[in-house]
């Protein structure tokens, strides 16, 4: 049976209709290939709640032809049919210009309609299971985005964002389900562990389209303000800290270093820091990784017994 709401969508062309998880689930194109064919057909399609519960599709054509055994049929070709998803599943189309995207679900041919549906604005990776999803995070850019199915063979969405939140490199990722599992309590779920949203399958794609744009966009202006508040601040400590001369604090920052036991390598960070580079700068001036400032830091917050960068410059103000 069919939900009496979605009746007057099913034949649209991908309007997704999934109310259980199976392993052959559609894109939302056969129907609407049925209505192509029936308008050239010049045919009509009813659609009607069966007394069983089921649905009922009838179809009537204004006229008909007997055909004789062994007499040929004339086949009528259908002008502009629709485009149908075909090909390996792989990524394309990739540009170190555009955002990145991966994309999780056990459906091969969604994963395919949204690739060749956003490929063209994003950068589209692909995965198929949480396992390959984990793999292909560690190979790929950066995604701006994670969009993941819930329930898949082994384990579920639920883990693969478990599982992200605990790497600190892609914890902040946005992460939005696109799912069949319906319910106030696997939304709730879902949202309550960290995903910014869910939307429930059947969708229409220029929603789901719409979503990326705008979280992407917020995603990008709060990144900004966070870079103009960290170099604002810094700017700030840095113009107290030029207003002594170099000589009066050569003896005070050395004397720090020496009392708090900081290394030839932590010093070149802080000395960086207090030029105002942030930490993406500093590990490109001392060619190491972020994560190896971020690791030098967190040793000298330790030794100086400050919590932030803002207390540590304080401290080597003199």
């Amino acid at each position: 049976g069919l939900p009496v709401e979605t009746s007057e969508h099913i034949f649209e062309p991908y309007y997704l209709l999934s109310h259980k998880k199976t392993g052959q689930q559609g894109v939302g194109v056969g129907l609407s290939i049925v209505k192509k064919i029936i308008d050239e057909l010049t045919a009509s399609i009813l659609v009607e709640k069966d007394k069983s519960g089921g649905t009922c599709f009838t179809i009537s054509f204004k006229e008909s032809k007997a055909v004789r055994p062994g007499e040929p049929v004339e086949i009528i070709p259908l002008t502009s049919p629709l485009p149908l998803v075909r090909g390996l599943i792989n990524e394309k189309n990739i540009s170190p210009e555009k955002p990145s995207l991966l994309v999780v679900d056990d459906n091969v041919q969604l994963l395919k309609l949204i690739r060749n549906t956003l490929d063209e604005t994003y950068n589209i990776f692909l995965a198929r299971d949480v396992e390959e999803a984990i793999v292909k995070l560690r190979t790929i850019p950066r995604p701006a985005l994670i969009i993941s199915d819930i329930m898949m063979a082994g384990p579920d969405g639920f883990s693969l964002l478990k599982d992200v939140s605990k790497m600190e490199e892609y914890s902040d990722i946005p992460f939005i389900f696109l799912t069949a599992l319906g319910g106030e309590e696997a939304k709730l779920r879902g949202l309550g562990l960290g995903a910014v949203d869910y939307i429930e399958k059947p969708f229409i794609m220029t929603e789901l389209t719409a979503k990326i744009s705008s979280i992407i966009a917020l995603r990008q202006r709060q990144e900004k303000r966070e870079i103009s508040f960290i170099h604002n601040k810094i700017e700030g400590v840095f113009s107290g800290f030029q207003k002594n001369s170099i000589q009066s604090h050569k003896p005070g920052f050395n004397a720090l270093c020496e009392k708090y036991k900081i290394t030839i390598r932590e010093q070149k960070i802080i000395r960086l820091m207090l030029s105002g580079m942030i930490h993406k700068e500093i590990a490109f001036k001392l060619k190491i990784s972020k994560r190896t400032v971020d690791y030098h830091l967190a040793k000298i917050y330790k030794k100086c017994g400050v919590i932030n960068k803002y207390d540590l410059l304080n401290k080597f103000q003199g």
